[in-house]
């Protein structure tokens, strides 16, 4: 019964390990020797595997299996199988291919394919058609025992009409899953760039989620810091800002969440000189000044660590200054450290305090 399956069809995916089990279960209720399902993506004018799954005894002999039956050597997978119109007709989910809708007879691909397979034991071919995205292919691929001479009948395909659409649903909800999932990891290493610490606490203070910036910056806090930012969280109905020692937060009630936004005072990120010189427009000496005078050094300081006059420094950073619009230094230096550069990259361990 299809129904006995869905339980493990819809587990599937969060758990790409049970299409073996559930494969292996239509290969006892089909009585076929080999059961595969396969998902193709559209590559120019070809086709490709994106991925596949095998019952468990193809799994095992996979390095026979794939060649013939899932791999690029498979004259079904350059054939009108994965084209969404066969003889142009639309096929439906569900719609049945056998060999004989793909080749005509006395192929001589066809033969060499079924003398491949016969040599692995696999006979009668059926498969099972499905749209799962545009340019995308689900393919569910059967074979009888090479021993057995029965072709798929109305029992079969009534048994696969049924499931065909629950398979098609488990892999749409399986790719929505890995596109989230892949969004998530994009997310967070977008999150982990950005120099300001940010945490996501419970309402009554029990963490959760933080990036990069805000783990460097609690591993230096003592555990009396922890508790009282704790405090201060579990305490806020609205938005605070705050100081805790030398460290900044600002707290952000959410609506199930609390968004805490961390900063060490006086901290001053080692700015990449070469970012500065593309966003600037500078040369890389040019850059290279900017990048100390907003570390904090001086023009002096500049000149006697890059063993230049204090004349020459003084004149580079004339040249910047008009390069980018700015009066003043400390203009310069704010122009800077405000800029995308210095929010979206993360701090050097090597970053020092002016």
């Amino acid at each position: 019964m299809v129904s006995d399956l869905l339980l493990d069809v819809y587990a599937c995916p969060t758990d790409r390990g049970r299409w073996s089990r559930v494969l292996d279960t239509l290969r006892g209720e089909l009585r076929v020797r080999c059961a595969a399902l396969q998902c193709f993506e559209q590559d120019g004018s070809a086709f490709k595997v994106k991925w596949l799954a095998r019952d468990s005894a193809a799994e095992a002999d996979e390095a026979h299996h794939d060649p013939y039956v899932s791999g690029d050597d498979n004259p079904r997978v350059h054939s009108t199988l994965l084209d969404p119109r066969i003889h142009g007709t639309l096929l439906p989910c569900g719609m049945f291919v056998r060999d004989s809708d793909l080749f005509e007879p006395g192929n001589p691909e066809a033969s060499r394919l079924h003398e491949r397979l016969g040599d692995m034991g696999l006979g009668l071919f059926l498969s099972a058609w499905a749209s799962v995205g545009p340019g995308s292919r689900l393919v569910l691929a059967l074979h009888r025992d090479i021993n057995d001479p029965r072709d798929f009948g109305r029992e079969e395909e009534a048994y696969l009409a049924v499931l065909m659409p629950h398979l098609q649903q488990a892999v749409l909800l399986a790719n929505r899953l890995d596109a989230e999932r892949d969004m998530r990891s994009d997310l967070q290493t977008a999150v982990d760039h950005l120099q300001c610490g940010l945490l996501l606490f419970t309402p009554d203070a029990r963490p959760g989620w933080m990036n990069a910036a805000a783990r460097r910056i609690l591993s230096r806090r003592t555990a009396q810091d922890t508790s009282a930012l704790r405090r201060i969280i579990a305490a806020a109905r609205q938005h605070q800002c705050l100081v805790l020692g030398d460290l900044q937060i600002l707290v952000v009630p959410l609506a199930d969440k609390v968004l805490v936004m961390l900063s060490e005072r006086g901290a001053s990120p080692a700015l990449p000189p070469e970012l500065i010189a593309r966003l600037f427009t500078l040369t890389p000496t040019e850059s290279r000044l900017t990048a100390a005078l907003c570390q904090g050094a001086t023009v002096t300081d500049y000149a006697r660590t890059h063993q230049v006059s204090v004349g020459t420094a003084r004149f580079q950073l004339k040249q910047i200054l008009a390069k980018t619009r700015t009066a003043r230094q400390s203009d310069l230096v704010r122009e800077v450290c405000t800029s995308v550069v210095a929010h979206a990259l993360k701090p050097h361990t090597s970053s020092c305090r002016p």
